[in-house]
C-alpha cells in the first residue's frame, strides 16, 4: 500500500532539505528512512549530507589532539567513523593518546637490580622479539604514524598492530605491566615492606625453596610455625598473589632409617614473580643437581639488606645453637650433586664472603665426605662451614641477623642471654682487676683490697702478682 504523503509534510521536506539530515527530518515527521529518501528523489530534492557546520569544524581543530575521537563523537553527536574521516582531511593527528593506556616502561638506572629487559630475557627468543617488536610499536605511535604504516615497517599483520594498540597485550608485556603495577618493577633497593618480603623470599628459593620449571609457582618449606606468620605477611602487602598453604606427612630415609615427619607448604601462584625471582639470580628447578651462584648485586646493598637476605637463608639451611660439654657451635650446611662438588664450594665461599662483609666471622668450608645416594640415584654430598661463636661474634650475629625460624629463634634468644651474662661478668672482672691494682699501688693490702671489692682474697693475690689476668 502507497504512503501518503500530507501537503505539509512535502512542504517540511522542501525547506529543511538543507538544514536537517535524512535521519532528523524521518524522526520528525515519523517516517521511515526509505521513504524519505525516496519522497525527496521524486521531488528531486537534493537531501543535506552532514555538513559540517563552522563551530563543529573548529571544536575538532581545538580538541582532536587533546581528547581523542571517541569523546568528541559523543560531544559532536558523530558517527566514530565520521570524525576520524574529517580529521583526516583537516590533516590533524591525534597525537597524545595513540595506544592503550599501561604502565611506562622504565630504562635502566643505575640504581636498579632489575629492570624491565632482565624480565623479557626469562622468556623464549620468539616472545622476546615479540615484546622488543610492541615496545618499537608504541614508540612508533607516538610519532601520529598510521597503524598500517607500523605494520609495514615492522613486518607484522595490521590485525596484530591493531589488537596491540587497542585491547591485547604480548604475554611478556603483560608479566611486565603487572610487576610494575605491583611496585617491583624497577626492583630497587630501598627500606619498604615488599622489598624485605622479596629478600626473604628470594633467600628462600636457595634454601627450602623452589621455582618451578615452567614458572607458574614458587614453593616454600619449613615448620609450620614459620610457614603461617609468612603466608600472613604475604597475603598482607600482595593482596592481589594467589597462595596456599598445606599440611604434608613427610618420609625419609636418612644412614639406613626412616625418618618421618610433618611439613608445611607455602605455594605462591603467580608466574610474574617467579620470572622476577629469577632475573634476580634465584635458582629454578631441581636445585642439587644444578650449579648457582649469589648475585654480584647483593654484595652492593646496605648491611641490613644483607642481614634480612642472611637470616632468611639461616632460617632454612643454617643450625640452631648446638651445645655440648665444650660449649655451643652453629652450622650452616647445604647438599649438593658430586658433579658439582667445586662450583658449590664457590657458592659456600660466597656466603661466607657475604658474612663477612657484615663483620661477621666463619671458618673455612668443609665436606661431609659421606656421600649420600637419593632416590632419583643421585649421589649427593653435604658442604658445611662453622660461625666463630666467640662471645663478641655472636653476639654481633645474633644483635644483626634476623632469624625467621620461630624454633631457632627461641634457641638463639636462650643462647644469647647466656653469653651476654657470661660477658657482664667477664667485664665485671675485668673492672675489679683493674682497680685492684690502682688500690695496691695506693698502698692498699691483699686483705683490705679483697673486702673493699668483695673479691675473694685468694683471686686478689693472683690477680697483684700478675699469676692470672681476667682480660
Amino acid at each position: 500500500m502507497a504512503i501518503r504523503w500530507k501537503f505539509n509534510e512535502i512542504n517540511f521536506i522542501k525547506k529543511n532539505a538543507r538544514t536537517f539530515t535524512a535521519k532528523e527530518i524521518a524522526n520528525k515527521l515519523n517516517k521511515s528512512l526509505g521513504s524519505i529518501y525516496q519522497k525527496a528523489y521524486k521531488l528531486q530534492i537534493p537531501l543535506r549530507k552532514d555538513y559540517w557546520r563552522k563551530d563543529e569544524i573548529e571544536f575538532l581543530k581545538n580538541n582532536y589532539e587533546k581528547i581523542g575521537i571517541r569523546k568528541i563523537s559523543k560531544i559532536l553527536n558523530r558517527s566514530y567513523y565520521s570524525i576520524h574521516k574529517k580529521a583526516r582531511r583537516l590533516n590533524l593527528i591525534y597525537k597524545h593518546k595513540t595506544w592503550k593506556e599501561e604502565p611506562e616502561f622504565v630504562l635502566k638506572n643505575k640504581n636498579s637490580i632489575i629492570n624491565y629487559e632482565d624480565i623479557i630475557k626469562t622468556f623464549v627468543e620468539k616472545e622476546k622479539i615479540l615484546a622488543l617488536n610492541y615496545i618499537k610499536a608504541r614508540e612508533i605511535r607516538k610519532n601520529g604514524i598510521l597503524l598500517k604504516d607500523i605494520a609495514k615497517g615492522l613486518n607484522i599483520s595490521n590485525h596484530t598492530i591493531r589488537g596491540w594498540s587497542s585491547k591485547t597485550t604480548p604475554r611478556t608485556i603483560h608479566c611486565v605491566n603487572r610487576l610494575t603495577k605491583l611496585g617491583l618493577l624497577p626492583l630497587i633497593p630501598k627500606n619498604t615492606e615488599k622489598f624485605i618480603l622479596f629478600l626473604k623470599i628470594f633467600a628462600w628459593i636457595f634454601g627450602d625453596g623452589h621455582i618451578s620449571d615452567g614458572f607458574s609457582q614458587i614453593v616454600l618449606a619449613g615448620d609450620n610455625e614459620t610457614i603461617e606468620p609468612l603466608y600472613r605477611e604475604v597475603k598482607l602487602i600482595f593482596p592481589s598473589f594467589k597462595i596456599n598453604i598445606k599440611t604434608i606427612k613427610t618420609e625419609g630415609c636418612y644412614k639406613g632409617r626412616k625418618i618421618k615427619g610433618i611439613g608445611t607448604y607455602l605455594t605462591i601462584n603467580d608466574s610474574p614473580f617467579a620470572r622476577l625471582l629469577f632475573a634476580a639470580g634465584a635458582p629454578k628447578g631441581n636445585k642439587v643437581i644444578q650449579k648457582f651462584k649469589l648475585p654480584e648485586w647483593l654484595f652492593t646493598i646496605d648491611k641490613k639488606f644483607k642481614s634480612v637476605f642472611i637470616g632468611a637463608l639461616w632460617s632454612t639451611d643454617g643450625s640452631k645453637p648446638m651445645w655440648s660439654k665444650r660449649g655451643f657451635y652453629l652450622c650452616f650446611q647445604m647438599s649438593k650433586s658430586l658433579k658439582f662438588k667445586n662450583e658449590h664450594e664457590t657458592f659456600m665461599n660466597s656466603v661466607r664472603n657475604l658474612f663477612k662483609t657484615i663483620d661477621i666471622e666463619t671458618y673455612k668450608v668443609r665436606w661431609n665426605k659421606k656421600p649420600f645416594k637419593r632416590k632419583d640415584g643421585e649421589v649427593t654430598d653435604k658442604a658445611y662451614f662453622y660461625i666463630s661463636t666467640k662471645p663478641e661474634n655472636f653476639v654481633k650475629f645474633y644483635e644483626n641477623i634476623p632469624i625467621f625460624n620461630t624454633r631457632k629463634n627461641l634457641e638463639f634468644e636462650k643462647t644469647y642471654f647466656i653469653i651476654k651474662n657470661k660477658l657482664k661478668n667477664k667485664e665485671k672482672r675485668r673492672m675489679g682487676f683493674l682497680k685492684a691494682n690502682v688500690l695496691h699501688r695506693n698502698g692498699l693490702s691483699f686483705n683490705e683490697i679483697s673486702k673493699e671489692l668483695k673479691l675473694p682474697y685468694s683471686t686478689v693475690k693472683v690477680w697483684i702478682r700478675g699469676l692470672h689476668k681476667p682480660i
